[in-house]
């Protein structure tokens, strides 16, 4: 049972709770509502306005041949690349995107988590990196006591 709901799960929310925890590293506690609250209204935004595009998409009756494929370009072919768009502009930007300073720490890669704080740092403050000066990173670990 407990596998089950648990796929069931991820196939309604996919990978934007991965998505928020990664937005969440990325910002401090004074922000990090505001940031995720701003995704949140994006990824329901760009749900309400799906069946908009659909609409204006595949309401029409063009059709394109394309013989050295073998296919008939129509609207639907259309919106299933209109569809994927999104998707493709994230897959990108995972290129760009910094890797997640806390798992680079928990992996024990702690020049590269400098490193990668100080990129953020300058990204977000428009200064040079190397002006935020850290030697060392002090993990903190939970007491069970």
């Amino acid at each position: 049972m407990y596998r089950e709901s648990t796929f069931f799960f991820v196939l309604i929310s996919g990978s934007s709770a991965t998505v928020y925890a990664y937005l969440g590293e990325f910002h401090n506690m004074k922000t990090r509502s505001r940031a995720i609250m701003a995704a949140s209204t994006i990824f329901g935004l760009g749900g309400m306005l799906m069946p908009a595009v659909a609409w204006l998409v595949m309401n029409n009756t063009w059709a394109f041949d394309i013989p050295f494929l073998g296919i008939t370009y129509k609207p639907w072919r259309l919106f299933l690349v209109v569809c994927g768009l999104p998707d493709l502009f994230c897959a990108l930007s995972l290129l760009i995107l910094p890797e997640s300073p806390k798992f680079v720490l928990s992996q024990g890669r702690q020049t590269d988590t400098i490193k990668i704080l100080q990129r953020i740092y300058g990204i977000n403050t428009g200064q040079d990196r190397e002006t935020l000066k850290i030697c060392a990173i002090i993990e903190e670990y939970e007491s069970l006591a």
